[in-house]
């Protein structure tokens, strides 16, 4: 820097251009220093591409070109390319990771360097004597750069490896142990900034940093041989605890949407807390369990609104069998009646019912009246789902609490579901009376979650009444809120009963189109209840048209499908979590991860499920999306820890 700083004062027209790890940082001397920054090599999406656009990719570029110096019959094909992709993102596009695997490939096949990526840092090396001793190894490359850390530094990079996501400056503040302001906190991590360890997300809202795969994992193993990682997990639980505990009531405020996207950002950390809970849990931690169940319980709204209902299930059910999970209070009250929620809004009565009656007892206990009266709405909507006349009972009582409370968005869900009541049992002007003052509630509110809700009842009311063109109107209105929302379990109830009034009017093939979406987002959020996904006029106008080509489509589809949810359900019944949609994996990832975790290979698995290795590849690049894991041993793990296995 020194240097530099001299020859530019003395030499005016002298430019330097230097390549490093960090700015000389000489700008405040006087020298116009501009830095850089050189981002890794652009990456390919996690969706499968053709091979032509696969390969414009410059990190797949890079990897075919050095495989085939070392391999000069190796190519780009439809077998190798997802495990190619797959490399590629997994090693942060960084060069040398890139030119260390694609060597082994003398060696080795494609798949078989994906899944030995664990051991990443045994496995990513040269003996070339040619190159620098940093440049020989992964392992070596990132141990110079770690050891021209300071001790501050380092401890602030391996306290950040526990989070799976990218992170907000509150967030490094908690998790890192440290009796530093915030100032000192915000100079650390722009020293790692500046050391290209972090790198920094700027758009709306507060900046997010995120921390390269590698580097995590590098960090993640310095974390465990210091022994604090367990305490670096515990405050990332509880602190994620605290921030599900407040976007739960925002949840159902007027701010709903921001806390919705807030969450979204946070939720591959919010997996992570949860994970740890599980298996701290798991071990005897008390704490781990109550916190987890905190946790849990607070993101029921997230899950729901966002269709993670499978998801949120799973861990719920997880951590409620816990052995050292509280039997009673507050946190277990909050996760059977959330495991209840959801296990009702999928159809599934049965556990549901028992879970919210569980958890009505705990709240009745405590005398927590807002708890018990959201237990019983919901109990209340199990019951008359049964055909139990006890239903409206529970409905009136939890009414009666919320209206005593003084709890508005309470209220407005428990005249909703008394004006469904209403409407089943044929009284429309009690329904439409009942939804009125539902909806008055959540305009008052200026809810647009439970505005959408009643316009869509107050749709289905116009339509058992005939009044075809007043239901089309309330429904599409409610649509296009909760498609904005992004409410899936009721957009799919929306689009089936826009369906039925466009079936009504004698638009077949637009019922249909309707149809079909309602059923693939029932499908997606795992409801195996109703309504009939091909309802018969549908289908037979299919006959009636001569279109017999798409009626064995539509019929062959709805047989499957039914069979499919047939299949689940029963599995369910005897091996309650088995099967379950956890963390959004379709029913054919599950199968993959099953198998995967009975020790099988990719060939042995697309023998099993008569599926190309390829497609394998490609379901196993999604799963370790959706898990936030990186290897095979992590998907075992995982199987194991949900009874998938």
């Amino acid at each position: 820097a020194l240097l530099a700083d001299r020859l530019l004062a003395e030499c005016p027209h002298l430019r330097i251009l230097a390549t490093s790890r960090h700015a000389l940082g000489i700008s405040e001397a006087g020298a116009a220093e501009f830095a850089w920054h050189v981002p890794p090599m652009s990456l390919p999406p996690a969706a499968p591409l053709p091979l032509d656009e696969l390969a414009g990719y410059e990190a797949v570029k890079l990897f075919v070109e050095r495989a085939a110096s070392v391999r000069p019959d190796f190519a780009l094909t439809e077998d190798n390319a997802p495990a190619v992709a797959l490399l590629c993102s997994r090693l942060d596009g960084i060069p040398l990771a890139i030119e260390l695997a694609a060597a082994r490939v003398k060696v080795l096949s494609v798949g078989q360097i994906v899944e030995r990526l664990d051991e990443r840092f045994r496995l990513l090396s040269s003996t070339s004597r040619l190159v620098e001793p940093r440049h020989r190894s992964l392992q070596a490359m990132v141990d110079w750069s770690y050891d021209l850390l300071s001790d501050a530094e380092r401890l602030v990079l391996c306290a950040l490896s526990v989070f799976a996501g990218s992170f907000t400056l509150k967030a490094v503040e908690a998790i890192c142990s440290l009796e530093a302001d915030e100032y000192e906190v915000i100079d650390l991590l722009s020293q790692l900034v500046d050391h290209s360890l972090l790198t920094v997300e700027t758009g709306e809202g507060p900046a997010r940093y995120r921390m390269l795969e590698t580097i995590r994992h590098y960090a993640a193993e310095r974390l465990e041989e210091s022994g604090d990682g367990p305490a670096a997990r515990s405050r990332l639980l509880r602190y994620y605890m605290e921030f599900a505990e407040r976007s739960e009531d925002e949840l159902l405020t007027n701010r709903q949407t921001l806390w919705l996207e807030r969450l979204e950002r946070e939720h591959d950390n919010l997996r992570a807390a949860c994970r740890w809970a599980i298996v701290s849990g798991a071990e005897g931690d008390a704490e781990s369990a109550s916190m987890g169940l905190c946790l849990a319980g607070s993101l029921i709204w997230f899950w729901y609104f966002r269709g993670y209902l499978s998801e949120g299930r799973g861990r719920l059910q997880a951590m409620l069998a816990l052995p050292g999970a509280p039997q009673s209070g507050v946190s277990r009250a909050k996760a059977l009646s959330a495991a209840g929620v959801l296990a009702y809004l999928q159809s599934d009565l049965t556990p549901a019912r028992a879970w919210l009656q569980a958890g009505l007892d705990i709240w009745r206990a405590l005398d927590d009246e807002r708890g018990a009266a959201f237990a019983l709405t919901f109990l209340g909507r199990v019951a008359e789902r049964q055909g139990d006349p006890v239903g409206a009972e529970l409905g009136e009582e939890s009414v009666g609490l919320f209206r005593k409370i003084g709890d508005r968005w309470g209220l407005a869900l428990s005249l909703d579901f008394l004006g469904e009541v209403a409407r089943n049992r044929g009284d429309g002007p009690a329904a439409e009376a009942l939804h009125e003052e539902s909806l008055a509630l959540y305009r008052e509110m200026d809810y647009r979650w439970g505005i959408a809700l009643e316009l869509s009842h107050f749709g289905l009311v116009a339509l058992r009444e005939g009044d075809f063109e007043t239901a089309r109107r309330h429904l599409e209105e409610a649509l296009q809120i909760q498609r904005a929302v992004g409410d899936k379990w009721m957009l799919a109830w929306t689009l089936h009963n826009l369906g039925d009034v466009l079936r009504s009017e004698g638009d077949e093939t637009g019922a249909a189109e309707l149809y079909a979406e309602s059923l693939a987002l029932f499908q997606e959020i795992g409801d195996r209840g109703e309504p009939d996904p091909f309802p018969a006029p549908a289908t037979q106008f299919r006959h009636d048209q001569n279109d017999w080509a798409q009626a064995r489509t539509v019929h062959s589809a709805h047989a499957h499908a039914l069979q499919d949810l047939q299949s689940t359900a029963g599995e369910n019944r005897t091996r309650p979590g088995v099967g379950a949609n956890i963390e959004g994996l379709t029913k054919r990832e599950t199968e993959v991860l099953q198998l995967i975790a009975e020790g099988l290979t990719d060939a042995q698995v697309a023998e099993r499920l008569t599926l190309s290795p390829r497609t394998v590849q490609a379901h196993l690049r999604s799963i370790y999306s959706k898990l936030n894991i990186t290897t095979r041993s992590a998907a075992t793990r995982y199987a194991l820890e949900h009874g998938l296995a």
